[in-house]
Formats: C-alpha cells, sequence, structure tokens
C-alpha cells in the first residue's frame, strides 16, 4: 500500500475514525483532523459533523490529498433538527470545497441507513441515523461536483471504542448491555441474518481505498460494500457474546430490544472491493467478539468454548429491501391468489430460466406429482414402479391415484433408479402404467436409459424431480424424455418459495390440463368441469419465489463451492477408505441439494454411532429417506430384493450444506470430518459393528 498520498483528512470522530487514523499513521501518512489541538469541541460541532466554520473546512481542504468523511452514529447531541441542518450543510460544504481545489472524497454510511423495509412501522427515527441517511442521498447527488468520489456501505462495524447501535446494529446495542452488566436478550428477530466486520478489518480496507492511486478506477464515483462474509443469526450472535461473557440470555418478545432494523439479511458484497484492492476481512467473529469483550472488561476468565449448532438444513431466504412493500401491495390490492400477476410472472421467469416453453406452479411439490398422476388415470389394478430410497410424498402421491406401488433398486454409487434393475422387474411385472425415477441429492437419474425401457411396454414415466432445481446435464436445465416432471420449491430446496411446485411437460395440451385441474377441476365452459383439486400458488409465495429466483444464480454458486469444497476434503484428508462420497456422473452439474457421506459401516447401528459423534460437536447430521419406504409397517408382509436400497440408507449420513455458509463452519465441518474418520479407522469400526454399537451415544 502506498503512502505517496500523504495528507488525509478525516472528518469524524467515534472509534471508526480513531482506527483508520491509526492505520494510516502506521503507513507513515500524516493525518489532518477538524479542531487538531482544541481543548474540546466547538459548541456547534457534533460528533462526525464538520465544523461549524467553513473557512477552518475549506482550509483543511485545501492542505489535504483526500477526504474521508465518518459520521459518528453512536452519539447526538443539540437539537435533533439542528443536527440534521448541520449534516446537510457541512456535506454541501464538503463537496464544494473538495470540488474547488480538486480533493478526492471518501463518504461512509451505514449498510442499513436507506435499506430500511418499506412495509415496517415508520416510529421515531434517529435524528443522527435520519441525518446520515438524507445525507448519503445529497452526497451522491453531488457526487459527480467533485473530481473523485468514493461511497463505502459499512455492514456491521464493531470493536472497542464503540457505543449504540451505529455502524454495529444489533451487536452495538448488545455491547451496550454488556457495558451495563444487563442480561443478552433476543427477541422475535433472532432469526435475522447480519455479518460482523471488526473496525481494525474496516480501517485497513478504507485505508487502501484512501491511498489507491488516482488513476485507480475504484475513485470512479463508485459505492463499494466493506464488510465480512460471516453470516450468522442474531440469535447465534447472542449465545457467541453469552459463552464469551459468561452473562445469561432471556428472550423477549414485547418490544425487540436487539434487532430494530429491518428482518432481511443486512449483507455486504465485499466481491468489487477485493476485486479493486485485494482487501480481504481477516479478524473472524470469535476473535473479533473476544478482544472486543476483553477490551470492555467483559470477557470471562477462562470464556467458555462456542459450540454453536450447525444445522442439517437451514433455509435461506434472499429479501430485497422492498420485498415487504411488495408483499404489502399485494395484500393491499385483494388479488391474493386465483392465478394473479404474481403467479404468471413467475412461471414465465421459472420457464425463461429453466430453457422450456412453459412451466406450470402449483401449491407445493406433494401435489405436483398427485396433479400428474391423476390428469391420465390408469385402468384398475395398474401399478408405478418407484425406488424405495425417497421422500414419502412419492408414494403418496402413487397411493392416492389409485395405483399399486412397486419398489425398485437403486443404483450403488448415484442413489437414482437403476435402470439394470429396471429392465428385470419390467420383465416380470404386469400392468405397470407409470415409472417414476427420482432425483436424490442433485443427482439426475438416468433417463436417457429408463425412458425407452419404459415405454417399450407402454408406461408413462414421471420424473420426480423434487430435489433437481439448477441441475444441469451436459448444460441443459431440463432433461428431456419424460411425460412429466415435476420439482419441489419447499423452503428446503434450492429454490425455497416456502412451499411451491412446478410441473414441466413437452405437452402443451397436458399443460394445460394441470391448469385446469389445479384449479379444482374448473373449465373455461362450466359444463366442461371435471373433478380436480385446489392447489394454486398464491399471490404471496408467488412474490417470495420470484425474489429468490432473482438471486438463484449466485445461490446455486455457493452451494456448489461449498459442496466441491467437502467433497475436495474428503480425498485431501485421505478420508477415501472411510468415508465414500455419491458419484457425481460425467456431464453432471450438481445443484447439491444435499451433501453427505456412505459410512463403510456393515448396518444402521453403526451409522448411528457415527451421527451421534457429529452431533456431538453441534454439527446437524442426520440420515436421509430414513427408513426406506419398503420398511414402512404397510409392506411388512412383502418380500423385497433391493440390496442396494438396503446399503445406502442405513449407512448414509447427510451433513450440512446450506445456500449461504461461513468459512469457520465449513473448516468445523471438515475438522469434523477428519477427527471422526480417524477414529473409525484407528478403532476398526467398520469392520466390527457390535463395537460401534457398544460405544452408544458416546463414541
Amino acid at each position: 500500500m502506498s503512502n505517496g498520498l500523504n495528507r488525509i483528512l478525516i472528518i469524524g470522530r467515534g472509534f471508526i475514525a480513531e482506527a483508520l487514523a491509526a492505520n494510516l499513521a502506521r503507513h507513515g501518512v500524516k493525518v489532518l483532523r477538524p479542531g487538531a489541538g482544541a481543548p474540546s469541541p466547538r459548541p456547534r460541532e457534533h460528533a462526525g459533523i464538520p465544523p461549524a466554520e467553513p473557512e477552518e473546512l475549506e482550509a483543511l481542504v485545501r492542505r489535504c490529498t483526500r477526504v474521508a468523511l465518518l459520521p459518528d452514529l453512536s452519539q447526538e447531541n443539540g437539537d435533533s433538527w439542528s443536527q440534521l441542518d448541520e449534516m446537510i450543510l457541512g456535506v454541501r460544504w464538503l463537496f464544494e470545497y473538495c470540488a474547488r481545489h480538486r480533493r478526492g472524497l471518501l463518504f461512509t454510511s451505514p449498510g442499513d441507513a436507506i435499506d430500511r423495509d418499506p412495509a415496517a412501522p415508520l416510529g421515531p427515527p434517529s435524528p443522527l441515523a435520519l441525518a446520515n441517511a438524507v445525507a448519503v442521498r445529497y452526497a451522491e447527488a453531488l457526487g459527480t461536483t467533485a473530481p473523485e468520489t468514493l461511497h463505502v456501505r459499512l455492514f456491521g462495524i464493531y470493536g472497542p471504542g464503540m457505543r449504540g447501535s451505529g455502524y454495529g446494529g444489533a451487536l452495538g446495542v448488545l455491547l451496550d448491555r454488556l457495558a451495563s452488566g444487563q442480561s443478552l436478550a433476543v427477541g422475535d428477530t433472532g432469526n435475522a441474518v447480519r455479518a460482523f466486520c471488526h473496525v481494525d478489518d474496516a480501517a485497513e480496507g478504507l485505508a487502501r481505498l484512501l491511498l489507491a492511486p488516482s488513476s485507480d478506477p475504484v475513485w470512479a464515483n463508485k459505492t463499494l460494500d466493506l464488510g465480512r462474509d460471516e453470516p450468522v443469526t442474531v440469535s447465534d450472535l447472542v449465545l457467541r457474546l453469552s459463552a464469551l461473557s459468561g452473562l445469561p440470555v432471556q428472550h423477549e418478545r414485547d418490544g425487540d430490544v436487539i434487532a430494530p432494523a429491518p428482518v432481511s439479511p443486512l449483507l455486504a458484497n465485499p466481491r468489487p472491493l477485493v476485486a479493486a484492492t485485494g482487501f480481504h476481512a481477516a479478524i473472524d467473529l470469535d476473535g473479533g467478539l473476544a478482544g472486543t469483550l476483553a477490551a470492555m472488561g467483559r470477557l470471562a476468565e477462562p470464556p467458555a468454548q462456542v459450540l454453536r449448532p450447525l444445522p442439517n438444513i437451514r433455509p435461506l431466504f434472499d429479501c430485497d429491501s422492498d420485498l415487504g412493500g411488495r408483499i404489502q401491495r399485494i395484500l393491499v390490492s385483494g388479488q391474493v391468489t386465483n392465478g394473479g400477476p404474481r403467479q404468471q410472472a413467475l412461471e414465465r421467469r421459472l420457464a425463461e430460466w429453466l430453457g422450456v416453453a412453459e412451466s406450470v406452479v402449483v401449491s407445493n411439490g406433494a401435489d405436483a406429482l398427485s396433479l400428474a398422476l391423476t390428469a391420465l388415470p390408469a385402468a384398475p389394478g395398474a401399478k408405478a414402479i418407484l425406488p424405495s430410497y425417497t421422500f414419502i410424498a412419492t408414494l403418496n402421491a402413487v397411493r392416492a391415484a389409485g395405483l399399486t406401488p412397486v419398489f425398485c433398486d437403486i443404483d450403488p454409487e448415484t442413489f437414482t433408479l437403476c435402470p439394470r434393475a429396471l429392465e428385470r422387474l419390467l420383465a416380470k411385472t404386469s400392468d405397470v402404467a407409470w415409472v417414476i425415477p427420482v432425483a436424490v441429492f442433485g443427482i439426475p437419474a438416468e433417463l436417457a436409459k429408463l425412458c425407452p425401457l419404459a415405454e417399450a411396454v407402454g408406461a408413462r414415466v414421471l420424473y420426480d424431480n423434487c430435489h433437481g432445481f439448477g441441475t444441469e446435464v451436459d448444460g441443459a436445465r431440463v432433461l428431456s424424455g419424460p411425460l412429466v416432471q415435476t420439482i419441489s420449491m419447499h423452503a428446503t430446496k434450492v429454490l425455497p418459495g416456502v412451499e411451491g411446485g412446478i410441473l414441466l411437460s413437452d405437452d402443451a395440451d397436458l399443460l394445460a390440463r394441470f391448469r385446469q385441474l389445479r384449479n379444482h377441476g374448473i373449465a373455461a365452459d362450466p359444463l366442461q368441469s371435471t373433478v380436480g383439486m385446489n392447489t394454486k400458488l398464491d399471490e404471496v409465495r408467488a412474490e417470495i419465489t420470484l425474489a429468490q429466483l432473482a438471486g438463484i444464480d449466485g445461490a446455486l454458486a455457493r452451494r456448489r463451492g461449498y459442496g466441491e469444497r467437502l467433497r475436495g476434503f474428503i480425498d485431501r484428508a485421505g478420508l477415501g477408505d472411510v468415508f465414500r462420497l455419491q458419484r457425481i456422473p460425467e456431464g453432471v452439474r450438481s445443484n447439491f441439494q444435499n451433501h453427505g457421506i456412505l459410512c463403510p459401516l456393515p448396518d444402521q447401528r453403526a451409522r448411528d454411532v457415527v451421527v451421534a459423534d457429529f452431533q456431538a460437536r453441534g454439527i446437524g447430521a442426520r440420515p436421509y429417506f430414513h427408513p426406506a419406504l419398503h420398511r414402512l409397517p404397510a409392506f411388512s408382509d412383502q418380500p423385497f430384493d433391493l440390496p442396494h436400497t438396503e446399503n445406502v440408507w442405513t449407512r448414509w449420513v447427510c451433513l450440512p450444506l446450506h445456500a449461504r455458509m461461513a468459512a469457520p463452519d465449513l473448516e468445523r465441518l471438515e475438522q469434523s470430518l477428519l477427527e471422526i474418520g480417524q477414529k473409525l479407522r484407528a478403532d476398526d469400526l467398520t469392520l466390527n459393528p457390535t463395537a460401534a454399537a457398544e460405544r452408544g451415544q458416546h463414541p
């Protein structure tokens, strides 16, 4: 980092300004401050607001090379309206002087300053926060007047010396409670997602920007985010602070004390800053919190280990700042269901993203399966072939359509319906009306082999692709072959729409029939109506799903990055002889709906030992499709030859993989894999199920 720009004027007080001044000084940069040498701030100078005398301000601007405006949002002094006036006036002066003397200007704002949820109650705003929000808008409007202008949004900045919510949001309020010895409180917005960046990292990032060469394009009137990519729920944050401080936690439902900001995630997008400067926020949250509490004298001796549960599944809804407002407008309009404009827009956008002509959405994935089977009724006594290793919704749809289920074995490596097993089963089974392959954990069924086998005996193919949204095969997002395929938009899926299902088909007439049947079977001509069901997708869920679809490319990229990292770790750690992975066929780009390991243990009891070991470490491991459907009581009197299904369902352990995961959680998961794998190898439990079972829940 160059110190050729050796005079930086910092306008602002508070812990961020102080950290920036210290950082610049360490790099040999001369730091100018308003009122330097004065015994105290002038009467009309509020915290972080330029001094009232314009002559002094202009003189400082003239002496410096660049200016950093960092309002301190932790203090409110004097009359609220005069504070607002002085903030606006100070910004105006600052831009005028920077333009006159051709000085670059960097100004900051908290990440949530202007992203307030319009559907939230107005309430009395903080005058200083209001002043900052208005000043940011004003500064953006004036940005073209200065030769160099850079707006930096600071997300969740915390550290020694912070006071109030300010740039730290919920964390600032919690630290204030700690400073006063109050218990830590979590309210109804405890699931709100935030990310926090230590003030030393923030100072380093700001310093790099201020010391960038004048020719650097980063200074071309841009807005950048500065924060750390380590998302955490507010509840998790409270648990960490409790473990580090030793103070208890209480839940407060009346008047949420810690998260008055929007419930939507407030997360920085650090990639542009990284690309421009190479800067990464390096201080992890646990280490930063420990240092902050130590400086406050509130760190427990010794602090308790922070063992946070890492759930197996964590639905993530990316909520832009206007989502609440759009939902409110839907409710006010009164058109909340019955095929409204948002449902129609969702069907169009899904078709565009998937690369098909049309899509039909329904209330949930289970209804999509049922609708597909009932739209083309089979003869009495007809059968449907399906895997036993699938979710029970597949079986329920078969039974609801009056079909007899016949279970087929799976491929031992991909866990999807095995073409060889299907061929053998079709040769000895009559009256097969449907074959229902299922995508498993994002791995597609071998439709190119399965569909011809079904067609040869006159059976239709319904592809239960509930796990498959976003998976690509040779670049295609929708595979050819099945008459119908369905996709789930449940909250736990890659495209979370709370609840929802998608029906796809190359047969336009069949799609039209699905649309009729989802609305009670009502036809345009009432005399042509038939028996149907009520499975319309309402406008609110359609709007939520549209918001998730807008960010699906980023969500898929993250999931793939996490999944490939965890799969690669098994090989890098030399654990391939202990844990086997689901095979991803050539040409398949998985969506990583789920990720897990196949334990080389001979029975379910030993697998449960491994699950318990992960859970003891706070890792939400679990079996999946447990038990396999042929093990349900309804089929206890029937013999089945499903060796690969038995082998997989009794040994598979599903591990956490979310749409957004912090680096420490991935590292913790890798460390758990390493320790448990080494323990299994050392104890030789892969060959000794009795010893594994005797260890019970305490491996």
